[in-house]
Order: structure tokens, then sequence, then C-alpha cells
């Protein structure tokens, strides 16, 4: 749960709900107790929440298909809502309940015995969430397989919608994701237990830039993200048999028009990056990083003169105009 300030003042927001705050507490917000502020959204979410996630569910899904299973509570949500029950009987707020339940975990992380209860709990919705969410995938298969034409329903206004696949492929892993997944839990032990994902990530680049640089230790994951887009590609193959259009991972549908489909064509800032990426070395001659490379590439593309700027910016023209045709 989360306070707010929105356009009409303050508000409680859980999940999709939207509850007001009580006036007393308009002046502060941070000391309404945990209990009044959970019994707020409990009303609440039973008045409207439900009612508009079911229409909202159908009109994304374009099809007469019930929503799909909550994901399940994993087992750190466990321990919240164990520990929550307990705090607001003290009558604690709501920030000073959720720092002091942080602190609580972080005590019992690494302590596998007094976890064990909460995975267990986990675990056991997990294969249910899984059982159901297997159930509800056959039911939606079934409703598609009955619709032999290229289109479902009509949505928000539109005439005709391309078929959507709820079994598109998982999009295939770089070699750099395959190092992160492997080396992310020997990273995070080599930290502090105060480091931040944004540290974690640093120190994951750090050690790639390092891994690149050798061939023989990038070679591994460089084969590990090859097979992963053979992977794919099948996959692919195999969804385009059946007549069923992947979605991109954008969200946004495929049509059949061939120039939507086409990539863009590349801009002369882009043209320029291609032509002297090679180039951007550091003082000793090796390569940089890739966001310094992007930094120092974009200040080369700032102070370069007219005519560099004017040949770019025509081989950029001349690529537009050969895909337009």
């Amino acid at each position: 749960m989360l306070v707010k300030e929105g356009r009409y003042g303050h508000y409680i927001k859980w999940k999709e709900i939207h509850a007001k705050l009580p006036d007393e507490y308009g002046n502060d917000p941070s000391l309404i107790p945990l209990n009044i502020a959970w019994n707020i959204v409990q009303e609440k979410s039973s008045s409207t929440a439900n009612k508009k996630s079911k229409k909202n569910a159908k009109e994304k899904n374009g099809l007469d298909c019930s929503p799909p299973p909550k994901r399940p509570l994993s087992a750190y949500l466990h321990f919240c809502a164990e520990k929550r029950t307990e705090f607001s009987k003290e009558g604690k707020t709501f920030s000073e309940t959720s720092k002091d339940i942080s602190r609580m975990w972080a005590q019992i992380r690494d302590d596998k015995q007094k976890r064990e209860q909460y995975d267990l709990i986990a675990a056991k919705e997990k294969k249910k969430y899984e059982k159901k969410k297997q159930e509800w995938q056959a039911r939606c298969d079934t409703i598609i397989n009955k619709d032999s034409s290229e289109y479902v329903g009509n949505v928000k206004g539109l005439s005709k919608r391309p078929r959507r696949s709820l079994t598109s492929p998982k999009r295939p892993f770089s070699a750099y994701m395959f190092f992160c997944s492997e080396k992310r839990a020997d990273v995070m032990k080599s930290l502090p237990k105060t480091s931040k994902l944004a540290d974690i990530s640093k120190e994951l680049s750090r050690l790639w830039s390092s891994t690149k640089c050798n061939p023989k230790l990038s070679k591994r994951y460089r084969d590990l993200a090859a097979k992963d887009k053979i992977r794919y590609l099948e996959e692919q193959e195999a969804c385009r048999t059946q007549k069923i259009l992947p979605l991109q991972h954008t969200g946004k549908m495929n049509t059949s028009n061939e120039k939507n489909q086409g990539k863009r064509s590349p801009s002369a800032h882009m043209i320029f990056c291609s032509d002297n990426r090679k180039y951007v070395l550091d003082d000793e001659g090796n390569k940089l990083t890739f966001g310094e490379t992007v930094k120092k590439l974009a200040k080369m593309w700032k102070n370069c003169d007219t005519e560099t700027r004017t040949k770019y910016e025509n081989l950029a023209k001349q690529n537009k105009a050969e895909k337009k045709k």
C-alpha cells in the first residue's frame, strides 16, 4: 500500500485500487494506522475493483475468456502478511510497520530453518497456480481454435484485430544475460548485504567486460545464446504454421503489411556510429565499454563539421527512399 497525492487530494493505492484518504489524516498522511488503511482498501475493493478487473481483462484479451489466475505470493510476502497483523495491533503507522518487517526479513533471509516454513507455503501455492494456469491456458486455446478466421472480435471500436497468440515463444537470451543469470548469486554473496540492485548490475557489467575480452571464457555464453536463438526461431515458425501471429516484445500486434513488419531505416546518427565505432578506443588502444563508447560517439557526432553531417544525412535519406520502394 502507498499513500499518494493526486488532483483531488491524498489517496491510498494498493494494486489497482485507489481509495480516498480520510480528511483527519490530510495534513500528515504518514500518521494513519495500518489497520485503518487496510479496512479502507478492503471496502473499496469489495465495491468496485473486482467488477472493473474482469471487464478490463476481457477488453485486453479481445476474447471471451476468463481472466488468468492471480500470481502466487512469494515467501517474503507471506512473511509480511503474518507479521503485519502483529504490528497493526500496536497501532504503528504504515511506513513504520514496513520498515520493521523489512528489517526482520533481512535478519532471517540467510537462515534456512527460519525461512523454511515460508518457502514451503510459497512452493505449495506456486504448484496450485501452475495447475490453474494450465487449465486456463487450455480453455483459451479451445476458444481460439473454434474460430478459423484470421481476426477475433472487435475491441474499442476496431473492426478487425489480428489474432493474438497466448503461447508466443519467449525471446532468446543474449550471451550477457546467460552470464548474469549464472554469476548473479556469486556477486550478491561477494557484495555487502546492504547493496542495491544498481550496485549488483554494475559489478556484473564490470565482470562481463573483462570476460568478453577473453574469447575462451565468453565462448560458452555465446554458444548458449546461439542455441537459444535457434530455439526461438523454431518456436516462432511453429506459431506461424498454426496461423497464429506472435506478439512482439513491445506488446504491439503484428500486421500483414510487410512495410510495418520490416525494420526502420537507420538515421544519420546511427550510420555515423556504425562507421566510427571501431575507431573508438582508449589511450592504450583497447576497446571501451558499451556505455563509454556510446557517450564518445555522441560527442563526436555533436562536434563533427557540416560537411560530414550532410554526408550522413544524405545516406540516411537514400536508405529511407530505398526502403519505401
